[in-house]
């Protein structure tokens, strides 16, 4: 079982008098189904789709904006200390700068991140609306040692001059902290959750 960035807004919610509500229990259930070899399907075909079309076009717009070679991981890194930590940016840069692209399908989504897409303080976000992507770029930032990740927002639907936006975020290690200690107490429920499951149904797993 593993636990990946793209998910930590999930882990990092919480409940109502609880570690963790609703979100974050359905995707406890989606780890453990997953040790047993069983994926929740996709069910955002189109979205998928028009990501894997147009991050290229973002990646070249970046590479161009700022000379640079972007490499895209092939397989998903493992965190250096903890096994269950792994996830696969967008792109690194460097060994200290990462890349996380959003090509929505969705313009609105563009539009929303175009308008409120502003850290005053880089180290930090600056409205509730980067809180949808702040655990993400930390964890992916914790994940590969980078000190910095370009946020990148693509849509050629746009007229030119809306279609690219980038912002460059700091890493932050006090966020990077409570992701570790949260995913550390959400592991451990995954592995409640999958000893329960193997004793109820006497059955045995790698």
């Amino acid at each position: 079982m593993y636990l990946t960035p793209s998910n930590y807004k999930k882990i990092m919610s919480k409940g109502k008098g609880v570690d963790f509500g609703l979100i974050a229990q359905d995707y406890a259930t989606e780890v453990v189904m997953q040790s047993f070899g069983v994926y929740k399907p996709e069910v955002k075909a189109f979205s998928l789709a028009h990501g894997i079309e147009f991050e290229p076009m973002a990646i070249e717009k970046f590479e161009l904006a700022n000379l640079v070679t972007v490499t895209k991981p092939i397989l998903s890194i493992t965190h250096p200390t903890i096994p269950y930590i792994k996830g696969r940016p967008d792109g690194i840069v460097s060994a200290s700068s990462i890349i996380e692209v959003k090509c929505p399908s969705n313009p609105i989504n563009h539009f929303n991140n175009l308008k409120e897409f502003c850290w005053l303080n880089s180290s930090k976000p600056v409205n509730d609306y980067m809180l949808n992507y702040w655990w993400q770029i930390q964890g992916y930032m914790w994940i590969t040692g980078a000190t910095t990740c370009t946020f990148i927002s693509f849509d050629p639907r746009y007229p030119y001059e809306l279609q690219y936006i980038e912002q460059t975020v700091e890493r932050c290690e006090d966020s990077i902290t409570d992701i570790s200690n949260r995913c550390a107490k959400f592991y451990n429920l995954c592995l409640e959750l999958q000893m329960d499951m193997i004793a109820k149904l006497d059955i045995q797993i790698d």
